[in-house]
């Protein structure tokens, strides 16, 4: 059991971000920061919050599944995807 927690700034990541019912994940994206990918698109984990704060853009390339989710005025980049929380679906 862990806790991955990444406050990034000014980077660009690419792929998804799998977490298992056992592990958390906290990841702000801060300071023109870019990440184009999906976080936890198998719906397992169960403790997952993401955080998009100002001059950074995530861009979507697969639906994602977040138990929290703050858009601190970044960028979300859709396409066709969502982002689903708990009982409800944002888009």
């Amino acid at each position: 059991m862990g806790t991955a927690g990444y406050p990034e700034r000014n980077i660009s990541c690419y792929g998804y971000v799998l977490i298992d019912k056992f592990n958390k994940l906290y990841l702000s994206l801060n300071s023109l920061s870019y990440y184009e990918g999906a976080v936890n698109p198998e719906s397992d984990g169960t403790d997952v919050e993401v955080t998009v704060n100002e001059n950074s853009t995530w861009k979507l390339n697969a639906d994602s599944y977040t138990y929290v989710f703050v858009s601190g005025n970044g960028k979300i980049i859709y396409g066709n995807y969502h982002i689903y929380l708990p009982n409800r679906k944002r888009h």
